[in-house]
């Protein structure tokens, strides 16, 4: 029996926020997703996905 790695697909959200000074409230970095079939048009956080072999 051969053993099987244990892997895992991680997501990465980023979250951007801005806040004004004067107390108006702030501002959050959204992308609009396009060319996609998966939820085309919609808001979302950026995103990307994490592997083992990418290093910071």
């Amino acid at each position: 029996m051969s053993a099987e790695r244990f892997r895992v697909a991680a997501a990465v959200y980023g979250i951007l926020r801005y806040d004004d000074d004067d107390g108006g409230g702030g501002r959050l970095l959204l992308l609009r997703r396009a060319g996609t079939t998966f939820r085309s048009g919609q808001l979302s956080l950026p995103a990307g996905t994490w592997t083992a072999a990418r290093t910071p």
